[in-house]
């Protein structure tokens, strides 16, 4: 899953996918979210300069990596 959002400050990527991808993943960035219910969890780290394909268009675009689950 990948949560992106051209309102917001990050886009996000599932710890899950990364994994099964076998995605470059920098752990020295960690941030802080709020999620919906209020709640702080930490990022486990970014993926840097991924290749979005979308609609005819590429886009490099840092990942930060949450498990987002389903």
């Amino acid at each position: 899953m990948i949560l992106l959002d051209t309102g917001s400050s990050h886009n996000f990527l599932d710890l899950v996918l990364v994994r099964t991808l076998q995605l470059a993943m920098d752990t020295t960035r960690i941030l802080q979210v709020r999620v919906a219910n209020g709640d702080l969890i930490r990022t486990k780290g970014e993926c840097k300069d991924l290749l979005i394909k979308m609609q005819g268009k590429d886009f490099l675009v840092d990942l930060c990596v949450l498990t987002l689950g389903g």
